[in-house]
């Protein structure tokens, strides 16, 4: 850790970097936010000749200044998970992690696009964009609490919105079949969350299965009790060896792993569950069920 009279990276690099790590440098300090980052930008942006970089800065300055206040859609959306004492230290080791972690990634991409000639063929390009991955999954568990509050919503929309957007992301086919205007309770953004993460596993196990072409289909319903998705695929299928909602762990060479693992925790905090169970015919089958009352 650098001593009070040494700068930290972004610092140094906002200080001596090229032009385009000075841009990332601001980047990080502002969505740091710390008083210290603060004064660097300052004494940064009365120095910068660069007009790119100057406005780098003064997006950063703003978006210190505005630390801490709730501006954000997505810190709103954040804040109806409870501040539970395992979700709040969860969050803060997370937190930590990632803004020690994100300034050394930033960096190491950069350096590896100056110094390798053909970064497509490049292993330690690959290895720093898992990384970067990873560190994205890190924060996002981080951002889902133990439980969460429900709320009064339409399923039927938000499930069919989810499929479709996740079919342009993904550049797949997704049926979606199941009841119109279908009313439920839970959590918007806890339900989207493990759709799309579900989504997003079964087009990585139909690629690597025998029918690619196959599409994906969704259905989802409601009981007396409790409200549920359902993610068919016609993929690869499960490994028996490996637990598919341990984080990190996966069957699928070149993935990380941790899709489920947010998709699960997701469930959790709506005191919900899920199950990935084999299908009959071949691939998987993703079940979510979450109770209608808490």
């Amino acid at each position: 850790m650098p001593t009070s009279d040494q700068p930290d990276e972004p610092t140094r690099r906002l200080r001596l970097g090229r032009s385009q790590e000075r841009i990332l440098a601001a980047r990080l300090l502002g969505d740091r936010g710390r008083p210290a980052d603060l004064t660097a930008l300052e004494r940064a942006r009365n120095r910068e000749l660069d007009q790119h970089v100057l406005r780098a800065i003064d997006l950063a300055l703003r978006e210190a200044r505005t630390r801490g206040k709730p501006s954000s859609s997505h810190a709103v959306e954040r804040a109806v998970v409870h501040e539970g004492a395992y979700s709040q230290a969860f969050r803060s080791v997370a937190k930590m992690l990632v803004h020690e972690l994100r300034d050394l990634v930033g960096f190491a991409r950069l350096d590896i696009a100056h110094e390798v000639p053909e970064l497509a063929h490049s292993q330690a390009a690959r290895a720093i964009e898992r990384i970067a991955e990873l560190l994205d999954a890190i924060e996002e568990l981080g951002s889902i609490g133990t439980r969460s509050e429900l709320e009064k919503l339409n399923l039927s929309d938000l499930i069919t919105a989810a499929c479709h957007r996740e079919e342009a992301r993904l550049s797949l086919r997704v049926q979606a079949h199941g009841p119109k205007d279908l009313q439920a309770s839970g959590s918007r953004g806890l339900i989207d969350l493990a759709l799309a993460k579900g989504i997003e596993n079964a087009a990585e196990s139909t690629a690597a299965g025998p029918h690619p072409e196959v599409p994906i289909t969704v259905n989802w319903g409601v009981t007396d009790r409790d409200a549920w998705f359902a993610i068919i695929d016609d993929g690869s299928g499960l490994t028996p060896s490996i637990d598919p909602f341990s984080f990190g762990r996966s069957d699928k060479d070149g993935h990380l792993g941790v899709g489920l693992t947010l998709a699960s925790k997701a469930m959790k905090a709506m005191s919900g569950d899920l199950a990935l169970e084999s299908n009959a015919t071949g691939g998987a089958t993703l079940r979510a069920r979450w109770p209608l009352k808490p």
